[in-house]
């Protein structure tokens, strides 16, 4: 099966460039993370950002210096390295278990809807995966070969320059390497999030003021409200894996301690989002389960190892089908716009000319509106407030009595001048 991996690794670029023409970009960090590349690209900087973190700002403003597409390229980066990550991850569980239980749990992981989605997104989950993978699985093989080492420290270094969830492993990582020897390698690790820290708060000031902001405000939550986003997580997790994750905790075998020590990294970062969805500072959205199901893995490769192939097909069938089926956005494999009525809203202004003030119609729809202008070439401006100076045309939600240019059920387009 070890061959077999590529060959995945190569259906599944196939199939996410297939599926690109009917996905619809709707996320509203992937447009924020596409400007702040493009600011980059214009003036590059070591931050392009005070709130994330730079690496996949690099990756995402070269792509569109060598074909700027701002459609294409952010899902094509996105694709080629949640494609890629299957080769490392397979690798590293191999080595914790036998090559089928490997191949399993990597199949599982890749093809799972919330993976899939947000592989065509254009945002820096995929990258950070891939990263990470390829950190753990080098620091694996430096058990064996210590030149290994240094190759994985670079890695996570980018991986924790790519998204804080690295950072939040670091006491499980360095654990690790105190366990092997390595003691202090761990310093070396830390120096990539002391570094941005550093730069971060004294070139762009404000550092990490509005996390401080947001922690302090007062957001009431009700008993039920709470209970809702504590139980988000744990069905995102049933989405991202299906029925199969429940058989897996439930089988019993040989090994339980060994598989319980698998769990720790798992149910440490679990137990964070826990807490802080509880308390109103994580936002309920199932691209943050995407870590968690892959640091489900080990344990998966060890409990399904004896699992049949066709019983994995079913499973995967069974999973990708519910994903459909579920009332909450963000659960099917192609992002879709959950209200299709804007797309007559785009077809009209599509040959337009001018510029174009948008104002706030749900978070999908005026990001997938401001993705398809700004490809375009045209002016745009997200704005909620008076002052129309400038623009020509204001895209809004529908109102009553109004004689807008263009309207449907929900939308209207008025000309300014």
């Amino acid at each position: 099966m070890g061959n077999k991996i590529y060959l995945i690794a190569l259906i599944l670029l196939a199939v996410k460039v297939l599926v690109l023409p009917f996905a619809q970009p709707i996320d509203a960090d992937a447009y924020s993370r596409l400007i702040l590349a493009e600011s980059w690209l214009a003036e590059p900087s070591f931050s392009p950002s005070s709130q994330w973190l730079p690496v996949h700002f690099y990756l995402l403003g070269l792509g569109l210096k060598i074909w700027h597409n701002t459609l294409l390229i952010p899902a094509l980066i996105s694709a080629l390295f949640s494609s890629l990550t299957v080769i490392p991850l397979f690798r590293f569980l191999k080595s914790l278990t036998t090559e089928k239980g490997a191949f399993i749990a990597t199949v599982l992981f890749a093809f799972s809807p919330l993976v899939f989605s947000n592989s065509i997104q254009g945002l820096s989950m995929a990258l950070f995966i891939f990263l990470f993978a390829s950190a753990i699985y080098s620091l694996s093989k430096s058990i064996q070969n210590h030149k290994w080492i240094w190759t994985g420290m670079i890695l996570f270094a980018l991986a924790a320059l790519t998204r804080y969830e690295a950072w939040m492993m670091l006491p499980v990582v360095g654990y690790w390497l105190f366990r092997s020897g390595y003691r202090w390698q761990w310093i070396f690790l830390c120096t990539a999030p002391i570094i941005w820290l550093i730069y971060s708060n004294s070139i762009n000031l404000e550092g990490f003021q509005w996390i401080t902001d947001s922690m302090n405000e007062e957001m009431p939550i009700s008993a039920e409200n709470r209970l809702r986003r504590i139980w988000f997580f744990p069905f995102s997790l049933f989405v991202g894996f299906g029925p199969i994750l429940i058989y897996a905790f439930l089988k019993k075998g040989e090994g339980e301690e060994k598989n319980r020590i698998f769990l720790i990294p798992f149910l440490y970062l679990l137990t964070t989002y826990l807490l802080l969805s509880s308390i109103g500072t994580l936002l309920l959205q199932h691209r943050f389960t995407i870590f968690l199901l892959f640091l489900l893995t080990p344990f998966l490769s060890v409990k399904l190892r004896t699992v049949s192939i066709k019983t994995l097909a079913g499973a995967l069938i069974l999973t990708i089908g519910l994903s459909f089926l579920y009332n909450q956005k963000g659960t099917k494999p192609i992002p879709r716009l959950h209200d299709q009525e804007i797309i007559a809203i785009t077809d009209y202004i599509k040959n337009k000319q001018g510029s174009f003030i948008i104002r706030f119609i749900g978070w999908e729809e005026t990001y997938y509106i401001a993705r398809q202008l700004k490809h375009q070439g045209k002016k745009i401006r997200l704005y909620d407030g008076e002052n129309l100076e400038g623009f020509d045309y204001c895209i809004s939600y529908k109102i009553e009595n109004a004689t807008p240019e263009f309207e449907t059920n929900k939308f209207q387009i008025d000309k300014i001048n």
